[in-house]
């Protein structure tokens, strides 16, 4: 995974459906995961919010505002990020979902051993 500098992500918000109090003293939160999968790029800048799960092999460009889920060999950019257009063809794609990113770890090893 590649990560721009100033990135933020952010897990939990606070809960503004309690209407017993005002926000400012209320402590409540919402948290969901967020869930960044194998071989994503994301630039510079990039905000990604709650419960988001960005697919494999994504790119997400600088200064974009991640809201919903990105699906895998995706290029995504703006605010709210929107799919651009896809890295490869449909048949590339499906190939490419088969690769194991284990491999690629265990041979960086094996070279620095």
């Amino acid at each position: 995974m590649l990560i721009g500098k100033h990135c933020t992500m952010i897990a939990a918000n606070r809960d503004y459906s309690v209407w017993k109090e005002p926000m400012y003293f209320n402590n409540s939160y919402i948290k969901k995961p967020i869930i960044i999968n194998d071989d994503v790029w994301i630039g510079e800048r990039v905000i990604i919010t709650a419960g988001v799960t960005i697919g494999k092999g994504v790119v997400v460009a600088a200064g974009s505002v991640v809201t919903k889920n990105i699906p895998s060999y995706a290029i995504v950019g703006g605010v709210p990020a929107k799919v651009i257009k896809y890295r490869f063809d449909a048949k590339t794609q499906k190939r490419a979902e088969s690769i194991d990113f284990a491999v690629f770890s265990n041979k960086k090893k094996q070279r620095k051993g």
